[in-house]
């Protein structure tokens, strides 16, 4: 009889010329690419390991390819289009296509297909957690897809009438982006992709709002390693609010001269925490320079505090002197273990600027490009 089920086995083998699939390792997760339409012969797959950044090559042979990776489980996995003409041209710069997220999970295939004139809509099947998120994803990429092509649209326009247009357009797709993670979110407390799905909702809904949506979570998701990190960032954000008092910290500038927090008692000061890899911060700059030249004078104190990659120091010190930043420069990563003052005053987007006043009290945090904002502040306070 054994004999028999294995001949029929074998017959059934030949006939669908199909193998057994091996099984895969407990610690490794199988990554599976089927493309179409897609002009690269490789892709590019991007987590975080720590603080740094990894990345992986998968080869691709007609529009196939497969990778083993090794990392914890649930990590968030990116798989980046190396498609130039999927990339959006801003003046010099280019910001590059959407990735494609999706989650680790180990001895499990995970399998992604997709065709190119559709990126960023994937289809995505492999373990527990990717066939949660796939219910999240059902129209989502198209979303996303839809802001891409009006961005883009936004950015190569002048007409003042069309570019208003545009933006309502994109905040209104913003906002049903927003408004699908959070009822996502309601409906799947147990869910790890909740989890996910909630850190992409930083500084998109109010701190308070937030911290009520993380509460409402399961414990069981909430003691994972991203769990207790979003924890660290509702605690450090509480102690970082408006009028609360700036941590401490002291760190090496780029000279290897010891800054400390205490020695700017009785000033005001402006700190600004950026990056030589974000373009909006860089594009920043020019007006920051106008700032110093304006107010330094006057005293208020300024500093600078960039998150690079491992990597990317010469590329903070170029950064520095192309765009004219004479006054004190910090490079975070360095004895990041002892004060890491990203964490400690929870930036999570960059260009971020704290103002604190000569009491040592936060009176002011500007998430992005807002000159006008902190103008305002600055006159209030210095006059014009």
């Amino acid at each position: 009889m054994r004999n028999l089920v294995s001949l029929t086995l074998l017959i059934m083998l030949i006939i669908t010329g199909c193998s057994p699939k091996e099984p895969v390792a407990k610690d490794t997760c199988k990554i599976i690419i089927e493309a179409k339409n897609y002009p690269s012969d490789s892709l590019v797959l991007v987590w975080n390991k720590g603080d740094e950044f990894k990345q992986e090559t998968i080869i691709l042979k007609n529009g196939k390819g497969e990778i083993d990776i090794k990392v914890p489980e649930y990590s968030v996995l990116s798989l980046m289009n190396l498609d130039e003409s999927k990339s959006l041209k801003v003046g010099d710069g280019v910001i590059p296509s959407s990735p494609f997220y999706f989650f680790a999970e180990n001895g499990e295939r995970v399998s992604l297909s997709f065709d190119n004139k559709e990126w960023p809509i994937v289809k995505l099947s492999g373990g527990k957690t990717n066939t949660e998120y796939m219910k999240y994803l059902t129209d989502k990429g198209t979303l996303e897809k839809d802001l891409m092509e009006k961005h883009d649209k936004f950015l190569s326009t002048k007409d003042s009438v069309q570019l208003t247009q545009l933006n309502k357009e994109q905040e209104d797709i913003l906002s049903k982006i927003t408004d699908k993670q959070s009822n996502f979110i309601k409906a799947n407390p147990s869910s790890y992709v909740s989890l996910f799905l909630l850190q992409n909702l930083i500084g998109e809904l109010s701190f308070e709002e937030f911290e009520q949506k993380y509460n409402q979570l399961d414990s069981s998701i909430k003691n994972s390693e991203l769990g207790k990190s979003i924890s660290e960032y509702i605690e450090n954000s509480k102690k970082t609010a408006i009028n609360q008092q700036a941590p401490y910290f002291e760190k090496k500038d780029k000279d290897e001269k010891l800054v400390k927090l205490s020695d700017y008692k009785g000033k005001y000061i402006l700190i600004d925490f950026w990056g030589s890899w974000c373009m909006p911060c860089r594009q920043s700059h020019p007006h920051l320079v106008k700032l110093y030249e304006k107010y330094s004078p006057k005293g208020l104190q300024f500093i600078n505090i960039a998150q690079e990659s491992s990597t990317g120091k010469n590329d903070w010190l170029n950064a520095i002197k192309e765009d004219r930043l004479v006054w004190t420069q910090i490079l975070n990563n360095e004895d990041q273990n002892k004060y890491d003052v990203v964490n400690l005053y929870s930036i999570i987007a960059f260009p971020t600027k704290i103002l604190i006043n000569p009491e040592g009290k936060i009176i002011a945090r500007l998430v992005g490009e807002e000159p006008e904002t902190l103008d305002a502040e600055l006159v209030k306070i210095f006059g014009e």
